[in-house]
């Protein structure tokens, strides 16, 4: 999930660089290429076995947070790119957390 969050950072970080040299149709272009270039080295790198990245929805899951997390404004600071990093990935490392202990907890004994 973590590798999945960092692309989507890696991503908000050059359409905003982007968007300070294109506008109009221009800039909806080079988005379209940033995503179609930043997604397509993301799965390219899950299909390389040996670099044990192998966790495509893991992967995307982690993507998809992140863009939640940013667009949405959540986060200790709203639509700043790093604050929102590091939110999603400890999000997403103690969500598996949260649901071991539900499940452990909650269970009649």
């Amino acid at each position: 999930m973590p590798i999945g969050s960092l692309t989507a950072l890696i991503i908000v970080l050059v359409t905003t660089y982007a968007s300070h040299y294109f506008t109009g149709h221009e800039f909806l272009i080079a988005e379209c290429m940033i995503l179609f270039v930043g997604n397509g080295a993301q799965m390219l790198l899950a299909r390389v076995p040996s670099l044990g990245l192998t966790f495509i929805p893991g992967m995307f899951f982690g993507f998809a947070s992140y863009f939640a997390t940013f667009f949405g404004g959540f986060g200790p600071t709203p639509h700043n790119p790093f604050a929102a990093f590091v939110a999603v990935v400890l999000m997403n490392a103690f969500g598996p957390v949260y649901a071991y202990l539900t499940a452990k907890l909650s269970a009649p004994h």
